[in-house]
């Protein structure tokens, strides 16, 4: 059964220092996020606003991708496994919330009247009407169903296992596997893929919210 140590150049005592760095930062990326979350519930005003609805959607996300940390260092198995698909799933779900969040605040301060659609200021207005904001289970959807499709198929080709620190997507298989599975293109795409999450995690990881930068 191959062990974390058996998927990188580091010892298993730098590993086991990782590992602990990753489970400290996730600690207080669980406690922010629940906070977040508790106001939101709490505060029926929060609730009507489409911009912290938004914000709601991303912490949720972030709350998710705060608990694979706290396996720690499984062995090949069913730890592993579920440790690699909450990797997968909550941190392309975080991703796609900022990506969700920088597009409307560009359309709500964009000073360009575009054709067929509203101004600007209207645009900013109805985000803060919640009678005119956008339906925000559209976004939902749309996320929620990306990171899943996005889990299954690493699952389908069988690559999850011991990356490093945690499990992700295995090394020996990698884009390997990935290609055999969906085809070449598909897995030179999703090699790509990984190494840009990889490059988004890198720059997130000063809250704590780190995932997978060792294994892209």
């Amino acid at each position: 059964m191959a062990t974390l140590s058996d998927s990188s150049a580091l010892t298993t005592a730098q590993l086991t220092s990782v590992a602990r760095i990753m489970v400290a930062g996730a600690f207080f990326s669980t406690l922010g996020s629940l906070c977040i979350l508790t106001v939101y519930v709490n505060s029926p005003t929060l609730r009507k606003s489409f911009a912290f609805q938004l914000v709601f959607g991303l912490a949720l996300a972030e709350l998710g991708n705060s608990f694979w940390p706290y396996f720690f260092m499984p062995s090949e198995g069913a730890a592993c496994e579920c440790q690699a698909v909450l990797l997968q799933f909550f941190s392309f779900a975080s991703i796609a919330w900022s990506g969700v969040i920088a597009w409307t605040l560009d359309q709500a301060t964009n000073t360009e009247r575009k054709i067929g659609g509203p101004s600007a200021p209207s645009l900013a207005a109805s985000i803060g009407d919640p009678t005119r904001a956008p339906d925000v289970r559209k976004f939902h959807l749309a996320v929620w169903s990306i990171s899943f499709i996005l889990v299954l198929i690493p699952w389908g080709a069988g690559v999850y296992g011991p990356a490093g620190a945690w499990c992700w997507i295995d090394p020996r298989h990698g884009a390997d596997g990935l290609g055999r599975h969906g085809g070449g293109g598909l897995g030179d795409e999703l090699e790509e893929g990984v190494v840009g999450q990889g490059m988004v995690e890198l720059r997130q990881s000063g809250d704590g919210s780190v995932a997978g930068v060792g294994a892209a």
